[in-house]
């Protein structure tokens, strides 16, 4: 099994996604079993991996896995079919085809923005107090279930966020707090997972876990597409190698190597090795690292240049 592993796939991706998508097509067509693997959470996850040519058994989020939720069938939530909305009590406004309004004796008690490049289906809930601060919000994923709810403080932000699976239990919960003055995400607890409750201070560290969750059931080959999760990989226990995929230059305009590269360079991170495009970007690259596996094209690129 190969992970490839990069934080998400996005509306309007970059090269690394496009690359990344290109080879897990590529390698399982060849019989080397891949995954396109993400950290994020993303609603239209699985719409848009689809704009990747991928489909869901080339994929694997890890909300989706935490959430039981990596092989559902999409059935569309229309807004006025949706039981989440009472329609003997509540009235339904709509001011323009993206958003709706829900009228509770005249006052706008709740939003519904409708998701992106549909019609009408269920994209998000915003529900309002009497003096019109939102207080929660329900997201929707592309498949057709409420996917998690954010409660906010009076000030409008977010104070705790809860992720459930298709049938609504919930799974996961990330708590916000105020550091130096910041209100940022504090705690990550898993929920009965496996039995027991586990909390981690940051996403990297929850995504870690998820990680090595995953090359119990399936030992595997890490492949990282993103500089900005190389501290994600050094806690990860894979027994067939941690690589670095570099898709861009190792170095800024000055010709000074970049200061994210500088830990991996000196083999701190527990990297087997680095896996670059060209030839000529593999031999420049080779006297900067001590890493004990040298720096090599992956055969498939070398190939095509």
């Amino acid at each position: 099994m190969n992970y490839f592993i990069s934080e998400n796939a996005f509306e309007f991706n970059s090269g690394t996604e496009f690359s990344q998508a290109a080879r897990t097509s590529m390698y399982n067509s060849f019989g080397n079993l891949t995954l396109f693997v993400t950290r994020n959470y993303t609603p239209v996850f699985h719409r848009t991996i689809k704009t990747l040519g991928l489909n869901d058994h080339q994929v694997l989020n890890m909300y989706d896995f935490f959430q039981e939720a990596t092989r559902v069938s999409r059935v569309k939530q229309n807004l006025r079919e949706s039981v989440t909305i009472p329609k003997k009590r509540y009235v339904i406004e709509s001011p323009n085809p993206d958003q709706s309004l829900i009228l509770n004796e005249g006052r706008t008690v709740a939003k519904v923005n409708v998701m992106p490049a549909t019609v009408a289906l269920m994209g998000n809930i915003e529900y309002f107090d009497r003096f019109d601060h939102i207080v929660a919000r329900d997201e929707w994923d592309y498949r057709g279930f409420k996917s998690s709810t954010a409660y906010f403080h009076p000030n409008g932000e977010v104070s705790l966020q809860k992720f459930y699976t298709p049938v609504g239990k919930v799974v996961l919960e990330i708590t916000h707090m105020n550091v130096q003055g910041h209100l940022m995400p504090t705690m990550y607890k898993l929920i009965n997972y496996c039995g027991a409750n586990y909390r981690f201070n940051t996403e990297n560290e929850l995504f870690t876990f998820f990680m090595n969750e995953q090359l119990k059931q399936n030992p595997g080959t890490i492949i990282l597409e993103r500089a900005s999760m190389l501290n994600t990989i050094p806690g990860i226990k894979s027994t067939k190698g941690k690589y670095f995929y570099l898709h861009s230059s190792h170095t800024n305009l000055k010709g000074q190597l970049l200061t994210t590269l500088v830990e991996l360079m000196r083999g701190e991170l527990d990297f087997t090795g680095i896996i670059v495009a060209t030839k000529q970007q593999q031999q420049d690259m080779q006297p900067l690292t001590t890493l004990t596996t040298r720096v090599g094209c992956t055969r498939y690129d070398c190939q095509r240049k």
